[in-house]
């Protein structure tokens, strides 16, 4: 009986995959040895045998059990920290992107006020050109003036000028056709004086 029962527990030993005197862990042997005091009774025996089996299967399942929890909560932190990496990823894209969309718009706005401040200097140069060639313009037109009214004044000097010698001449012309006259009078007169003087002489 005793080489029997030694049997049964070799057998139960071999289909867990374990032998007697060479157990897994130190948690398998002492649970998993075979007792000390073995039965007489065969089926006693076969019975131990079993509820030891059974109860190293147990134990066997609740650490796979625990194991598979762990491995899940494992997977779990796993997947979260991916999440939280891929959150960080998104956000510091969304960061890159929102910086170059806004230095984008800088550039842009300050290009614009580039354009609008060349626009507005090119539109004082332009104003300022055409202010000065107005007072060139203003400026020759007044001496063009001037010069037209001094060329008026003198015209009109020449014209007073000629009217006054034309004046004079004509005085001095008359003034001669009437000394002319009156020299002519007084030879008659003479005349007239030295014809009565030789009648009263004859006489």
């Amino acid at each position: 009986r005793m080489a029997a029962c030694t049997d049964l527990w070799g057998e139960v030993s071999t289909r867990s995959g374990s032998t007697p005197g060479s157990l897994d862990t130190p948690r398998q042997r002492s649970h998993c040895e075979a007792p000390q005091y073995l039965p007489y009774d065969e089926n006693e025996c076969r019975l131990t045998m079993a509820r030891e089996a059974r109860k190293r299967s147990e134990e066997e399942a609740l650490a796979l059990r625990n194991r598979i929890a762990h491995l899940k909560n494992e997977e779990a932190k796993a997947l979260r920290n991916v999440e939280l990496t891929y959150q960080k990823v998104e956000e510091v894209w969304h960061r890159r992107h929102k910086h170059a969309a806004e230095q984008l718009e800088r550039d842009a706005r300050k290009q614009q006020q580039e354009r609008a401040q060349a626009e507005a200097q090119a539109k004082r140069n332009a104003e300022r050109e055409a202010a000065r060639r107005a007072r060139l313009i203003a400026q020759q037109k007044l001496l063009i003036a001037k010069h037209e009214t001094a060329a008026a004044g003198r015209d009109e000097r020449q014209m007073r000028a000629v009217q006054r010698f034309e004046e004079v001449s004509g005085t001095q012309a008359q003034a001669a056709e009437q000394a002319q006259r009156l020299k002519m009078e007084r030879e008659r007169a003479k005349r007239s004086q030295s014809s009565l003087r030789a009648g009263s002489a004859s006489g």
